[in-house]
């Protein structure tokens, strides 16, 4: 067992706690330090970030060994980040993945964001496994790999290759661990082809057609109002949260308008939001060529909105985790607003940020058809 008082553990164990502090991160690292002393490990004099070691050999099948993720009353972006973390993990560790459904949201109960997704064909289902005579199940501390990698994952590994050994296990990743696999890497690509596939199949079953005009670019907006104006107008630590996830009007004003500079006026704009009235939304409701879509106007809103997102041209993103499954569908360019540690968005070829002011490199839009090449198409298809 470490000890506290040894001295070269005591400065690391500081100087990480220092930069976690920093960060906003001290809590957690305190409680993976001290996870480290339970479970017996070697201590680790450094921290890379980012990096995380070599993956096992993947199996297929079933191994006998088993991961799930567990949530708590979370969103779809939640969910669905939840659900990449434990496909990337028991790929990664050699684990055979069990689905856990994806729960209904609050504020739309009577929408089964499972069965239109088209998640958990072909999966071991937690429910299932859960009823297996002599299953061990095993709870797994709190992660998130976007810092010290390395560390969490020789936590994990530790954990699952030499303290809980044998078939038989179904090891549970906490509500709100999250570990997205790296930019660009196999992992990645795994994940997101297997979703595409099963949504896409999903769609081939239940149609639903897209909202945008024909012969013109399409742009897909979100805008994150619902239970953010409450906590807006609270104090302390609430409010603070909701500044956080706060985007103002302008700044989708200022992005829409540098869009139609690039790609021409023939723009079909959608904006999906949860404001209850377009005088939330202020002048970007008011803009050319603007559609909104808000809260109550159909039933299954949430639904077209997510559909709107994964066929759009250029999808504008508000700091919601919604748009990240979204947008890991649609092959069309994402503006996203300035990054922080509240939403994860990925890094990538189609994703591009915009500053505070709305401002963004406009030749990541050389891949967006611009007007012309809509009206060409569309006089393709016509004579066809």
């Amino acid at each position: 067992m470490l000890r506290l008082e040894d001295s070269s553990f005591a400065v690391t164990r500081q100087r990480t706690l220092d930069a976690a502090s920093r960060r906003g991160l001290r809590g957690l690292l305190e409680i993976q330090i001290d996870l480290y002393s339970r479970y017996k490990m070697p201590w680790m004099s450094r921290f890379p970030v980012g990096r995380a070691p070599q993956a096992a050999e993947e199996t297929s099948g079933d191994t006998g060994r088993y991961l799930a993720f567990t949530t708590a009353y979370e969103g779809i972006g939640g969910q669905f980040s939840r659900y990449v973390t434990a496909k990337h993990l028991a790929r990664h560790l050699g684990l055979t993945y069990v689905h856990h459904p994806f729960l209904r949201i609050f504020h739309a109960p009577h929408l089964d964001w499972e069965e239109f997704l088209g998640l958990g064909r072909g999966q071991v289902l937690l429910p299932h496994l859960l009823q297996r005579p002599g299953l061990e199940v095993v709870e797994l501390p709190f992660i998130d790999t976007r810092f010290h990698t390395e560390l969490q994952f020789t936590l994990l590994e530790h954990i699952i290759r030499h303290t809980h050994k044998g078939d038989g296990k179904l090891f549970l990743l906490t509500p709100w661990s999250f570990a997205p696999p790296p930019d660009g890497s196999p992992f990645q690509r795994h994940v997101f082809e297997e979703f595409a596939s099963l949504y896409w199949q999903a769609r081939s079953l239940n149609p639903m057609p897209s909202p945008f005009r024909q012969g013109a670019v399409s742009v897909a907006v979100i805008v994150r109002r619902g239970e953010l104006r409450g906590m807006k107008a609270a104090r302390g630590r609430i409010r603070r949260m909701a500044l956080r996830r706060w985007v103002d009007n302008d700044w989708y004003v200022r992005v829409l308008e540098r869009l139609a500079l690039v790609l021409g006026g023939a723009l079909d704009i959608r904006v999906f939001s949860d404001a209850d009235h377009p005088d939330e939304l202020g002048e970007l409701s008011r803009l050319r060529n603007v559609t909104l879509h808000l809260k109550g106007e159909s039933p299954h809103q949430p639904f077209q909105a997510f559909h709107a997102m994964t066929v759009a041209d250029v999808l504008v993103c508000g700091l919601t985790g919604f748009c990240w499954p979204a947008g890991s569908l649609t092959k069309g360019i994402k503006i996203i607003p300035p990054r922080t540690h509240e939403i994860y968005f990925p890094h990538g070829p189609t994703w591009h940020e915009a500053d505070t002011r709305g401002r963004f490199d406009p030749t990541v839009l050389a891949t967006v058809p611009t007007e012309a090449d809509q009206r060409a198409l569309l006089v393709e298809s016509v004579d066809a």
